[in-house]
Parts: structure tokens; C-alpha cells; sequence
């Protein structure tokens, strides 16, 4: 029989399972305020540790029963900037944001590769914020890129394969014509907005 207990603001503090493995969950401060710690230990006693920013709740590092810290940053926005793993100096992930009148709003997102350089892929997004067209760079300097469409429903009505284009990854569409892609899915909707 399994059995699971809460605090005052129904937030998990201890869950027993059929085998009487109980994993308990603490928070700190424990009433008041939004939590800025999460502590959840297993039934072998390993605990999983994570600090939160007190004002936007973002989880801003999480450590591991090993010791093993990944961190994260976030703009003054909220936004994610940064990801550290753990052993690693340089961040892993960063990300960068922007929003334009006159070209496609982008999320510009950078990994680190084994060399220490950083690869990057840009995610376009159309006027209502919706992911309009994915370019990841390639070893060769080139780019993969995908795209979606959409009608006056904003139901997507067509996907596309990853496609080979020229140039590294910018905030342009590429809007290849539909005979230069590989591969592409459309998509149809009856009046209930159903596939």
C-alpha cells in the first residue's frame, strides 16, 4: 500500500511506495514565502538539492548525491542565459535573445563543443511568437534548416525535413521553395480545428 503526505500547501513531504520505500521532500523556508531550497532524499538517503531565486522561483542550481553542480543565469527578464554543467569552466549553454519589428524575433542558442568552441542554432519566430523556422550550423559551415507554416487559424499546416542551406545561421527566413526540400509534411483540419 503506498501513502503520501503534504504540508499545509499541498506540496509533497514524504511518498511511501508498496514497498515501504519512502522518498522525503524538504523545504526551506518551510511556510511564508516561496521556497528557495528543495531538498529531496531516496530511500537509500541520496538527496537531490535545489536553490531557486526567491522573487521569479527560477531554479538556479541543482546538486546532484555525487556533489555534481550545474548552475544556471537568467537576464533580468527571467530568460535563461547560461547553463553550467558540472566540471566544466565555460558555460555549456548560452542563450540570447531578440525581438525585432522589421525581421523574425530569434532565440540564438549556443553549445559548447569539445575544442571549447560554441555551435550555434537560431530559432525564428513569426509576429505571434510562434517557432517559424529552426537553423542549426553544420561542421561544414553550412546550416540544417526546418520550417513550419501556418494558416489564418494558426494551425500549422505544414512541416518540413531538415534542409541543407547555405551560410551560417542569421535571423532571415530562408524560405526555400518547396521543390529544394527534401522532405515535408502538410497537415489538413476539418471545421473543429481536428487533423
Amino acid at each position: 500500500m503506498s501513502a503520501l503526505t503534504t504540508d499545509v500547501y499541498g506540496r509533497t513531504l514524504t511518498s511511501t511506495d508498496a514497498d515501504q520505500q519512502t522518498t522525503k521532500t524538504t523545504y526551506t523556508p518551510t511556510t511564508g514565502a516561496a521556497p528557495t531550497a528543495i531538498v529531496s532524499t531516496d530511500p537509500m538517503q541520496q538527496t537531490l538539492s535545489q536553490t531557486y531565486d526567491p522573487l521569479r522561483g527560477l531554479m538556479l542550481t541543482q546538486t546532484t548525491a555525487a556533489g555534481y553542480v550545474t548552475k544556471a543565469q537568467y537576464n533580468a527578464l527571467g530568460r535563461i542565459t547560461a547553463v553550467f554543467r558540472p566540471g566544466i569552466t565555460a558555460a555549456t549553454n548560452k542563450y540570447s535573445y531578440t525581438l525585432a519589428p522589421d525581421k523574425p524575433s530569434s532565440v540564438i542558442t549556443q553549445t559548447l563543443n569539445d575544442d571549447g568552441s560554441y555551435r550555434s542554432s537560431e530559432l525564428l519566430m513569426d509576429s505571434l511568437l510562434r517557432p517559424r523556422e529552426t537553423q542549426i550550423a553544420t561542421v561544414d559551415g553550412r546550416r540544417d534548416v526546418t520550417d513550419t507554416v501556418y494558416d489564418t487559424h494558426g494551425w500549422g499546416i505544414k512541416s518540413t525535413g531538415p534542409y541543407a542551406a547555405d551560410g551560417a545561421p542569421e535571423a532571415t527566413l530562408v524560405q526555400a521553395q518547396d521543390g529544394d526540400i527534401p522532405s515535408e509534411a502538410g497537415f489538413t483540419y476539418d471545421g473543429a480545428g481536428r487533423k
